[in-house]
């Protein structure tokens, strides 16, 4: 059974990434592994999220949909979860597969502003109208997975609609992902570069490259604000740091 469910938890891990050019909603993974009723099973359980990401892939009609996870830096050691899954969980923080954070507060909310991402939650963030105005006013934007029949399915807090809908990238969003990105902490798990081997490392090759070659656009959301990243990959306590920003791609 073990074994088993490991092989699931492997097969989920291709489905959660950083990269904006991928991913097809966002949500907290904290919050998704505790909606027991999907399942009736253990208080918490990341097999969950896998569950989840089959909803929204029949949703879309799709055969894969990866999901950008937000994670609360203390799922990491949460008794609720087996030795297993908390080890799967640190390597994908390890791998930049997530972002971890200490308090991620609203961040769910800004990097589905920035992205123009559909929210996959149940909260009602009724404090955060204001400042994100599409909470209310497209219809589909955040759905909340709900048991079904033939596993979860979605209801839209705004509508009643069952299907995600994208909206277009925040004017900071569109910035953000027309630049290219570079840490200078080698170890950075999302930008690394020289020799850190960082899921983005390449983003930070040489300068000297083909002509005519084109650098990746931004592969991750993390910058709040230009030439700022607040939970860079590097490991740590309230690692912040300022990246080299690279010229537009256009």
């Amino acid at each position: 059974m073990r074994f088993e469910i490991s092989k699931v938890l492997d097969a989920i891990e291709g489905r959660v990434c950083t990269d904006p050019q991928l991913a097809r909603a966002v949500l907290d993974l904290a919050e998704i592994i505790r909606y027991q009723d999907l399942d009736g099973g253990r208080p918490a359980s990341s097999l969950r999220l896998g569950m989840v990401i089959d909803a929204l892939a029949r949703s879309l009609e799709e055969d894969s949909v990866p999901v950008y996870a937000v994670v609360h830096r203390g799922m990491l050691s949460d008794a609720d979860l087996t030795s297993n899954e908390r080890m799967v969980v640190r390597r994908w923080a390890d791998d930049g597969l997530v972002e971890v954070l200490d308090n991620p507060g609203d961040r769910m909310l800004e990097v589905a502003d920035l992205l123009g991402l559909p929210v996959l939650s149940r909260v009602r963030f009724d404090g955060l109208r204001g400042r994100f105005p599409w909470l209310v006013e497209q219809p589909g934007r955040v759905l909340a997975p709900v048991p079904g029949a033939g596993g979860p399915v979605f209801i839209a807090h705004v509508g009643g609609g069952h299907t995600p809908v994208s909206g277009p990238p925040s004017p900071a969003g569109a910035k953000l992902l027309s630049r290219e990105w570079r840490c200078p902490e080698s170890g950075c798990t999302l930008f690394g570069g020289a020799g850190g081997g960082g899921a983005f490392a390449d983003l930070a090759g040489s300068t000297a490259r083909r002509p005519g070659s084109r650098r990746r656009r931004c592969a991750t959301a993390c910058p709040p604000a230009p030439g700022t990243v607040r939970g860079c990959g590097t490991p740590g306590p309230g690692h912040a740091v300022r990246f080299s920003r690279y010229a537009s791609v256009a």
